[in-house]
């Protein structure tokens, strides 16, 4: 995916794990564990596509839904939010 940074096209380009119709990226993991730096990897992501929502699936657990996190970037402008649905039942 080409990026864009204050007007200037960046020489590389942004290689995304998946990027599911061009609304949500989802980068795959599987590790012992989700830091914060994956979360604030993901975070830089979705600022840098201009993207509000993105997910981390670690795929080293036990359940699946144990290893899904939601990362949000919240746009200065946005007027309206919505909380999660809990994946948790």
């Amino acid at each position: 995916m080409p990026i864009t940074y204050k007007g200037i096209k960046l020489s590389a380009d942004l290689w995304l794990d998946v990027l599911v119709e061009e609304t949500i990226i989802v980068d795959l993991k599987a590790k012992e564990s989700v830091v914060p730096l994956d979360k604030s990897k993901l975070l830089t992501y979705l600022r840098l596509c201009d993207l509000q929502v993105g997910l981390i699936i670690n795929f080293h657990v036990e359940r699946l839904i144990d290893g899904v996190s939601r990362v949000v970037n919240r746009f200065a402008d946005s007027d309206t939010s919505v909380d999660p649905p809990d994946l948790h039942q």
